[in-house]
């Protein structure tokens, strides 16, 4: 259990990255993320599962999620920018909602 604790914080990152980039309407690159977080867990887990039982598929998860992680931080060029794009974004759904 404590590993999909800690798993969840990097997984948290990856949520909001891929709702950035829902709303900027380029939904390939979500379905890309989630795909290849999918498909690293199931590689990585069928070895781990050998050796650690159930655990291993918990920590094969932490892992993809930490890789997932990586490639967003790394496609992340300014955080300020990125903050404020969301903001942004955010504030025109709301108002295209409302209206």
């Amino acid at each position: 259990m404590l590993v999909l604790i800690i798993a969840s914080i990097p997984g948290s990152l990856i949520s909001m990255y891929n709702t950035v980039r829902y709303s900027q309407r380029r939904v390939t690159s979500v379905i890309v993320m989630n795909m290849m977080i999918a498909i690293m867990t199931i590689i990585i887990s069928i070895p781990l599962i050998g050796i650690m039982n159930i655990e291993g598929a918990a920590v094969s998860y932490l892992i993809a999620n930490l890789i997932g992680a990586s490639v967003v931080i790394s496609r992340i060029k300014d955080p300020k920018q990125f903050t404020l794009r969301l903001l942004s974004d955010i504030k025109d759904n709301v108002l295209s909602i409302n209206s």
